[in-house]
């Protein structure tokens, strides 16, 4: 037979219990959540958390190099650069920027329906470098104007494109 498995249980705290610091609270519920080794914490509605990082700190954080694509192999992460905040998020912005102008060389053309694809913040993407390029077609300027001829909207950088290549790439 099978084995029953209890879910985890899920927390709804008030902004009063979590307000200030959210740790005082999951150590107020760690004696319940470690029965089950896991639970989910639903933040009151309209909590909005501070940004606790100091973007001109010199202190250095090291990083893991990790291959997205690699995780199913179990292999583990090498060691990666030593960045200060500031320095990680210039990095990270310029290789997202490389991935997205190397997987989505559409992404700033004009769609076939003459609308301009939803943006996306590239420096939200969490995928690999080394994710595989998807087309060999690639927007040609249009010489008569600025701008960029039509493309194929699966050139394009949207979430429903991101979401289908990460499944490409896991499955």
């Amino acid at each position: 037979g099978w084995l029953s498995v209890p879910d985890g249980p899920t927390f709804f705290p008030t902004v009063e219990e979590f307000d200030g610091n959210p740790v005082h609270y999951i150590n107020k519920i760690r004696p319940i959540a470690e029965k089950y080794g896991i639970c989910k914490i639903v933040p009151p509605a309209g909590w909005d958390p501070p940004f606790c990082v100091n973007m001109d700190s010199p202190k250095k954080f090291q990083t893991k190099e990790q291959l997205i694509h690699r995780l199913q192999e179990g292999i583990s992460f090498g060691d990666g650069e030593e960045y200060t905040a500031r320095e990680y998020q210039k990095m990270a912005s310029e290789q997202a920027m490389r991935w997205r102008d190397t997987n989505y060389p559409d992404h700033f053309a004009t769609q076939a329906d003459g609308e301009n694809p939803p943006v996306i913040d590239p420096t939200e993407s969490h995928l690999s470098s080394e994710t595989p390029v998807l087309s060999e077609k690639v927007a040609k300027p249009d010489e008569s104007a600025d701008s960029f001829q039509h493309c194929d909207d699966r050139r394009q950088m949207t979430a429903e494109n991101l979401e289908r290549d990460y499944w490409d790439i896991v499955e």
